[in-house]
């Protein structure tokens, strides 16, 4: 991932993108391979499906880690848990950390990729909360499962948006921004398995048709 102590990448203030925080394309010449499994998303989904219960109200944003394998610029995206905010809407790190190590006997060789979200856009507490993820992985993944798009009947792409992210020269000063990353979806059989069946399951229970 991009941004680290030896790679700093320089660039004028000259985003037309109507996110501030977001770039399209990496300046970095060498891209990342992502590799995101399917049980990634469920959990997300089921987490996001548990606050919307819980809060009927409103739509509610929920937040976790992301983690697996990394070898170089080649990631693999296997598994997540929830994390916390505080009062202030920082990342409760002493949560975090105490969840990584109970996770870390069960998958002792996942290591920290980055965090999840779920929404629709990116933010300045994004940028807030990411730079919290750095200090457990200097480069960080983001993924982002747009909820809106999810229940948009005319939406038929998958609505995730994996970003990581790049130091970039604005207005003369070092900033951290979002860079769009492409990724696939790896599976292995039990994870097809199980995909198939929730995609014939409607949130009614019934069967049917899902895009999730």
């Amino acid at each position: 991932m991009s941004q680290n102590g030896n790679t700093t990448t320089a660039t004028t203030a000259n985003n037309n993108n109507h996110n501030n925080l977001v770039l399209e394309k990496s300046s970095n010449t060498v891209g990342l391979q992502v590799d995101l499994h399917p049980l990634v998303l469920i959990n997300i989904s089921d987490h996001f499906t548990r606050a919307k219960v819980e809060n009927t109200n409103s739509v509610p944003r929920v937040i976790g880690l992301i983690s697996g394998l990394q070898n170089g610029r080649v990631i693999e995206v296997c598994n997540s848990f929830e994390l916390v905010l505080t009062k202030d809407g920082t990342l409760d790190l002493e949560y975090l950390k105490k969840k990584n190590e109970q996770f870390k006997k069960v998958f002792a060789t996942y290591d920290i990729l980055g965090w999840y979200s779920t929404g629709s856009q990116v933010s300045q507490s994004d940028l807030l909360l990411h730079k919290q993820i750095m200090e457990f992985n200097e480069s960080p993944l983001y993924l982002m499962l747009d909820t809106n798009a999810a229940f948009t009947q005319a939406y038929k792409d998958l609505p995730v948006i994996v970003y990581e992210s790049e130091l970039h020269i604005v207005n003369d000063q070092p900033t951290t921004l979002f860079v769009k990353t492409p990724f696939k979806i790896q599976t292995g059989e039990a994870e097809r398995i199980g995909v198939n069946h929730i995609a014939k399951v409607t949130p009614s229970g019934s069967e049917g048709s899902s895009r999730m």
